[in-house]
């Protein structure tokens, strides 16, 4: 059996890929989907889709949303949750709450950091602190660099760069909102 991780933009066509392969060797395939864009991907790539979840063993997502529109567009589905460990994400009791945003994603256009730099102009408050974490995977970040001297937040907004899942970890202990943009979909066509 395979296990393949599916995602939404390019990688969704080596996915693709694989599964046809596993169907030609009669390998069992689980589709392990992934993405805020796959609605879209559901979408654009109906006939491809189509062939993976119709063919697939089990198709597998991780959240109620990727759930619900795997199974309005009528395929098979298993909801498994992400395991965490909550015991390597302490907690910390917060008497008094600050504007310290703390934003974990990598830089790419569907995730809209963008987006975030704006929520800071917003806030107009000069506590307001935003710390970015993440890779940039297509170029994004210079927007976001652009964006931060635009609006003179540069005192305000650090860009870390990519992390180790601990080091941001314990980064997060410094901040009080953890942002968590997910892509969604708002339009037809």
């Amino acid at each position: 059996m395979v296990l393949i991780d599916t995602f939404s933009t390019q990688a969704f066509w080596f996915a693709y890929l694989v599964c046809r392969i596993c169907y030609l060797l009669k390998i069992p395939f689980v589709p392990f989907v992934h993405g805020g864009d796959f609605v879209n991907r559901l979408a654009k790539s109906k006939e491809e889709c189509n062939f993976m979840f119709t063919r697939s063993y089990l198709n597998v997502v991780p959240s109620r949303f990727l759930e619900f529109h795997l199974k309005k567009a009528s395929y098979a589905v298993k909801y498994i949750p992400n395991f965490v460990e909550l015991k390597k994400y302490p907690f910390k009791q917060r008497e008094f709450i600050q504007p310290r945003i703390l934003w974990v994603r990598a830089f790419h256009k569907i995730y809209n950091p963008v987006m975030a730099v704006n929520v800071m102009a917003q806030l107009n408050d000069g506590r307001a602190q935003l710390c970015m974490v993440g890779a940039d995977t297509d170029g994004t970040r210079s927007l976001v660099e652009n964006r931060i001297q635009e609006l003179n937040l540069s005192s305000q907004i650090t860009l870390t760069g990519r992390l180790m899942k601990e080091e941001w970890i314990k980064l997060s202990q410094e901040y009080d909102i953890f942002y968590k943009y997910h892509y969604h979909r708002q339009y037809a066509g």
